[in-house]
């Protein structure tokens, strides 16, 4: 009597853990997606693959993001967000419930959700002067944003 086979569809036992992005996270542009495989020793050849999805639009829809070998975790594979928006008949630009998964053959390993990704620069709505002594001189200059700004990004440090 034969033992049985395993099938080369099967996927070996690992456990990958995305460890960035983390959940809740806010993201635009090009991130870097890193994990942990603290599953078997057999992992470390085993091809990982991302992909994204937005549940809002399409639950069911996983978009393939890369593939990559379970042990190069550490270095990790990037994903450009700007990508997301391709083709996207509803026409929404940002959205705050992606996910992105890692899946061995099919098997989902780990999911991030509730991720942020916003390509979209936020624009200025309305800027005033101030001249609080009335003597004809600007001393401030209060400018609105069509979102949140970071304010070290925003900083007013050599203005004069």
């Amino acid at each position: 009597m034969f033992a049985p086979v395993a099938s080369a569809t099967t996927p070996p036992s690992c456990a990958i853990t995305i460890i960035q992005p983390t959940t809740s996270s806010h993201h635009h542009g090009t991130i870097t997606i890193k994990w942990t495989d603290t599953g078997a020793t057999d992992c470390s050849s085993t091809n990982v693959n991302f992909r994204y999805n937005s549940p809002s639009k399409d639950a069911s829809n996983l978009t393939q993001i890369t593939s990559a070998f379970a042990d190069t975790g550490t270095t990790g594979v990037t994903f450009d967000t700007t990508s997301v928006y391709s083709g996207d008949l509803a026409g929404v630009e940002d959205a705050s419930d992606y996910s992105i998964s890692a899946d061995v053959g099919g098997t989902v390993l780990s999911t991030v959700s509730s991720l942020t990704i916003d390509n979209t620069p936020p624009i200025i709505s309305s800027a005033t002067t101030n001249d609080s002594d009335g003597n004809g001189k600007i001393y401030q200059l209060i400018v609105n944003f069509s979102e949140s700004m970071d304010s070290s990004i925003t900083s007013t440090a050599g203005i004069t």
